[in-house]
């Protein structure tokens, strides 16, 4: 550190020399910009106007010594006694739940907790290596990394136990809260929780929100309407919806109110799906669209898309969902295709080694050298020979093209593998039962089966991204990148299907 401070020492002094032999005035001179902003340690984007605080500037460590030494103490505690602490927490956990779930359960189980040591085995390696062998990088700046996401997983181990145990109980007084919930009213309440999650907590929990949120509203939809619509179709079919749409409107305009107004069968359950079933959609769809385009979320919208869908084909049938899908897509490409930023991202996608940004370069180069077993766990080679360092969204954004860099790409094709196939299987045990059975747990199974359903569109969605067969989102890998917008969705329907289709002696 006391190297880097007087090369920087030195920066500053030949700056400073630049300006005094420079005739242009102070006030004129980007030169003087930059050297006050080198300094303090801020960097500018000419781009989009906007100044950023270099967590990795040795800056930090000029105006907060004490702090940076007590934040590499804590990080040397923590990886030192981290493998011990895995060990006595995942033991534990086990030891809880061997007595309530079966071994299918406890297959699932170790799934969870395989990927999730992966990912702390990542977050470990980052926060002692990265940067090191390079002049960019002076503080590591994933140093507080292994600590926050050690803290993650441990409350999401929390929060498993506490639905294994306590499942049912959860579930039914769920149940009983939304009997005598609209489901107008409770997409508008989701919808308002999803902008202020959005306007206050920033675009990781935002796209959590959006993602539980369709997933609630769709569950409840299907849970409370699925049947009825089911049993419906056979007797009325979509064609007449289509044909007499304005038979709603017209009736809405009489002072007689709904329920006076003399309708036969199928202008009844005409007036039901519009107003039960389309207008949550349409709300829900609405989320969605603002997602996207006012808080630039492409990951989340898509997540929370894909979960929508699904919804529309199992409520409406594949003809007439197939006409709504067309049209949805229809306006939010249009909408989309204005974005520079998703041109940017197909950009990226299609020429990886001629894009703007240069990301992908770097990691299709690191992917290579590590072929074909990887680097291994501690050996991960974050920076080249040249002091040039992998983009720091790669324990978020590029955690799959890591995880073939560590330990080569049949394993990692493995590993996505096998979190897919545990992911369809709890869809399949969680959807059948919230279908076919009038149970206390139909409303929660569903949930459980959509909330795992869009964590396997989202863990597609990542890795094709990095196999650059689709543009990249900017979603984290579930269960192995960092932060708790890869954690919470999937622990939650895991937990659920733990509890309410895989217990023992059930």
């Amino acid at each position: 550190m006391l190297e880097i401070l007087e090369r920087r020492i030195g920066e500053l002094n030949l700056i400073q020399d630049q300006i005094k032999r420079n005739s242009y005035s102070i006030g004129e001179n980007k030169e003087l910009l930059r050297s006050l902003l080198l300094a303090q340690g801020y960097g500018y984007n000419e781009y989009s106007d906007k100044f950023k605080l270099l967590n990795y500037d040795i800056a930090r460590y000029v105006t907060r010594p004490e702090n940076i030494k007590y934040q590499l103490n804590r990080l040397k505690f923590v990886s030192t006694y981290m493998p011990s602490i895995i060990f006595v927490w995942i033991g534990f956990y086990f030891f809880l739940i061997e007595k309530n779930i079966n071994r299918i359960g406890q297959f699932i189980y170790t799934t969870y907790v395989s990927a999730i040591t992966v990912g702390l085995a990542i977050a470990r390696d980052a926060s002692l290596n990265f940067g090191a062998e390079s002049n960019f990088y002076h503080l590591n700046p994933f140093r507080l990394v292994l600590e926050r996401q050690l803290f993650i997983v441990i409350i999401s181990l929390v929060c498993m136990i506490m639905l294994i145990q306590y499942g049912k109980k959860i579930s039914n007084r769920l149940e009983n809260i939304l009997k005598n919930i609209s489901v107008s009213m409770f997409t508008s309440f989701c919808v308002l929780i999803t902008t202020l999650t959005y306007l206050t907590m920033g675009q990781a929990l935002g796209a959590e929100s959006i993602k539980i949120s369709a997933c609630l509203i769709c569950a409840l939809l299907i849970s409370q309407y699925g049947r009825v619509i089911e049993l419906a179709q056979e007797h009325f079919g979509f064609k007449q919806l289509i044909k007499n749409f304005s038979i709603w409107s017209q009736q809405l305009s009489q002072k007689n109110n709904f329920e006076k107004t003399r309708m036969n069968a199928k202008n009844y359950f005409q007036n039901f799906i519009l107003r039960q079933i389309l207008l949550p959609l349409f709300l829900l769809f609405a989320s969605i669209a603002i997602a996207s385009l006012a808080f630039s979320d492409l990951g989340g919208s898509l997540i929370a898309c894909s979960v929508a869908i699904f919804s529309l084909f199992i409520l409406l049938g594949k003809k007439f969902a197939t006409i709504v899908v067309i049209f949805i897509f229809t306006t939010i490409g249009l909408l989309i295709n204005t974005s520079d930023k998703v041109r940017g991202r197909f950009q990226l996608m299609l020429e990886p080694m001629h894009a703007n940004v240069s990301d992908f370069a770097r990691l299709i180069e690191f992917e290579k050298s590590g072929q074909p077993w990887g680097y291994g766990p501690m050996n991960i080679q974050w920076c080249s020979g040249d002091g040039v360092c992998l983009p720091l969204q790669s324990l978020s954004d590029y955690m799959p093209t890591l995880i073939s860099g560590m330990i080569g790409n049949y394993f990692s094709l493995l590993l996505f593998l096998a979190i897919s196939l545990v992911l369809m299987y709890l869809i399949y045990r969680l959807f059948m039962p919230a279908w076919y059975f009038d149970n206390q747990e139909r409303f929660v199974n569903m949930f459980a089966c959509l909330l795992c359903l869009a964590t396997l569109a989202q863990l597609i969605v990542t890795y094709f991204g990095n196999w650059r067969l689709m543009p990249l989102t900017g979603l984290g890998a579930p269960l192995i990148s960092i932060g708790f917008s890869s954690f919470l969705a999937a622990t939650i329907g895991i937990s659920f299907a733990l509890s309410l289709t895989l217990k023992k002696n059930e």
